[in-house]
């Protein structure tokens, strides 16, 4: 396990991220039944596969919805120079597990095509549940363990994965500048 969450080349996993009472105050605000999810036809724009219920939190440098309040503690541990995006995702179960759903990478920078502008952003994903449903990184396979953060590189592809055990996957994106 890596001690933090900056190194530029490489996958980091870091355990236990947020402290408990953190997370739960997290996982209270977007479990509830007031709280706003959007239907997304698939997992990744313009890809087959299952849909999935997004909510985005931070984008285009401003929050995007009031709920950026209860992510507070997540943003302070991150300790980014930049947020660019922040957002959370919910997956159903599927009838298998660890089916992955289409590699991509998630931020798209036209007029930088070979990534030099953007060559020190990081992807992170934040789960906020443990499922039998890996994360892969490259060919790296990260499991779903409940307050793990994992941080790479943005432009080295990534996919989720179908899970069975439980009723959801939930886990927070962020693309961040360390």
């Amino acid at each position: 396990m890596s001690k933090g969450f900056g190194d530029t080349s490489r996958v980091e996993v870091i355990d236990n991220f947020l402290s408990p009472l953190d997370l739960d105050n997290i996982r209270r605000e977007v479990l509830s039944e007031r709280f706003p999810w959007f239907f997304a036809e698939s997992t990744v724009i313009g890809a087959d596969g299952p849909s999935q219920f997004a909510h985005v939190i931070y984008e285009h440098d401003r929050p995007a919805t009031q709920a950026i309040e209860v992510f507070i503690p997540f943003t302070r541990k991150l300790l980014a120079t930049s947020l660019i995006r922040l957002k959370i995702n919910i997956t159903l179960p599927g009838v298998e597990s660890e089916v992955p759903y289409a590699f991509h990478t998630d931020l798209g920078f036209e007029g930088d095509p070979k990534k030099e502008r953007t060559k020190h952003v990081r992807t992170g994903i934040y789960y906020l549940n443990s499922t039998d449903g890996p994360t892969f990184v490259g060919e790296e396979k990260i499991e779903c363990v409940e307050n793990r953060f994992i941080s790479f590189p943005h432009n080295i592809e990534h996919t989720g994965s179908s899970f069975t055990n439980d009723k959801r996957r939930v886990v927070l994106n962020v693309n961040y500048l360390p």
